[in-house]
This record gives C-alpha cells, structure tokens and sequence, in this order.
C-alpha cells in the first residue's frame, strides 16, 4: 500500500517497473534499525519526503544484493565467492557498472585486502572470482574520488555502486554521523541534470539486530527518489535487497540470477 508520508491519503495502484530510469545508484549504509534511522532528522524529515519510504523493506546482505544469494555468506563476513552475479547479467546487457568505494587504497583494481577505513567486506565485487581473475572488471573497482571526475565527464556508469568508508557509513560512529555525512553527499546529486533520470537507492546493509538475519525481523531502511519516484510517499509493500535486483532486471530486460530474485517483487515506481 502506498501512502503520503503526512496525509496518509492512498494512492493509485502500481504499474510495471519498465524502462522507468537509465542509472540505478544504491548508496549501503551500515547496521542500524529502521526505527532508529527514520527518528533522525535528515533521513525521515528531510530525505524521505523528497522520495518514497519503503516501510517494510529487509535485508540478507551485500553478497545477496549483487548475486542473488548469500551464498552461505555470514553476515558482511569476507569471502571468494564462485558464482555469476549482477557484472556478468549487466555486460551480457552491454551496460556499464562501476563500484566506487571511499577510502580504497588505490586508484582502481581489485584490492584484496582492508585498509585504514575502507573494509573490503563492504565492497562485495572484490568477493567474485570472475571479477578477481579479470582485469578489465577490477578495473570499475575504483577510488570514489573517480566519482567527480566521471561525474564531469557525463561518464557515470548505468549501475553504481557506492560504498562510504567505516565512519561515514555509520559502522564505526552512528546514525547522525552517517546522517550528516549523506546530506553532504547526495544533496548536489539530487540537483544534478546528469542523474534527472537516475533511480538513487539509500539502503542499509543489515539491521542493528544483525544476528537475527532472518529477512521477517531484519527491517531497515530504504528510501528510492529520483527518476519520476512521486515525493513525499510510502510504500508497505514486502521487499529485500533481492528487489533491488528484480527492479534493475525488469527495467532493462535482464535476465535473473537465482529463484531468490526472480520471485522478488520489484519496486513501484510511479
């Protein structure tokens, strides 16, 4: 059911998420509650009105996100995972990806390890044995200092993955942290000509309550905006990070991983 976020007033059924944006940019934040994400200001006064609430949305993880399934994958725990994943469903498709992770070590390539504030469990295309053996894909793995240089290229990819390092991801601080370091962020996107038609997804990576990752009681918070998304919305509809998948499959007719997201229900978009 989708509902105004101050008037409560129903809006229309959904229509088919089909061809409705051109970018998907998905922001991961890190480890905290629905409730408590939506109590501070920015994120459930400020942001959430500009875009549609997603108030029953659950998360596995960021294996699960990109691949379809947590593929045995404990929590964020860093693992070398053997299996296809959203890369090879995106070039089959010839459309461009890139994972832009604050903090990374070097330029771009596929680093194996951590490093100061970036965590290599937060980046889970260094997870893909078909990236880590392929130098053209560790390529798109780059530095989120890339980011303003594409950015004044038009050279933003279709898919992007954005990864804040441990402090501004909210892992090593909090939700203000966090809070006050998107706004900085995604404020100038939102205004951006390039991403008029960018979906942008803000979404968590796990809830506070981790240990219980079951997907009934693992809620947290997600928020779409951008791309013709109505302001000012919310939707109860029963989604996981596998309708991320299922959203970014329907839009541009690429084909599904696992049952996990081709049984997803993908985002309502108008």
């Amino acid at each position: 059911m989708l509902t105004s976020l101050f008037t409560l007033a129903s809006v229309a059924t959904a229509l088919p998420a089909t061809s409705n944006f051109d970018r998907m940019f998905i922001i991961v934040l890190e480890n905290e509650s629905y409730q408590t994400v939506l109590a501070d200001n920015y994120f459930g006064q400020v942001l959430a009105p500009k875009g549609r609430l997603l108030t029953n949305y659950h998360a596995p993880n960021y294996i699960a996100m990109t691949s379809g399934s947590t593929d045995g994958v404990f929590m964020d725990n860093t693992a070398d995972v053997d299996k296809t994943n959203i890369v090879d469903k995106l070039e089959a498709a010839q459309l461009t990806w890139k994972t832009y992770q604050e903090a990374y070590p070097i330029a771009s390539g596929c680093y194996a390890g951590d490093s100061g504030t970036y965590y290599r469990k937060h980046n889970p295309f260094a997870s893909y044995v078909n990236i880590q053996s392929s130098p053209a894909r560790c390529a798109n793995i780059v530095n989120a200092s890339q980011l303003s240089a594409d950015i004044t290229a038009g050279a933003v990819p279709n898919y992007v993955f954005y990864t804040p390092d441990i402090n501004n991801d909210g892992h090593d601080t909090d939700t203000s942290y966090a809070s006050n370091w998107l706004q900085g962020f995604i404020e100038p996107l939102l205004t951006n000509q390039l991403f008029q038609n960018t979906l942008f997804v803000v979404t968590f990576d796990e809830s506070a309550n981790f240990l219980n990752i079951d997907t009934v009681h693992n809620q947290i918070y997600t928020l779409l905006v951008g791309a013709g998304v109505p302001a000012n919305t919310q939707d109860n509809t029963y989604y996981t990070h596998y309708s991320i998948l299922k959203t970014l499959q329907t839009n541009w007719g690429v084909g599904s991983l696992t049952s996990n997201d081709a049984g997803a229900t993908a985002f309502n978009l108008r």
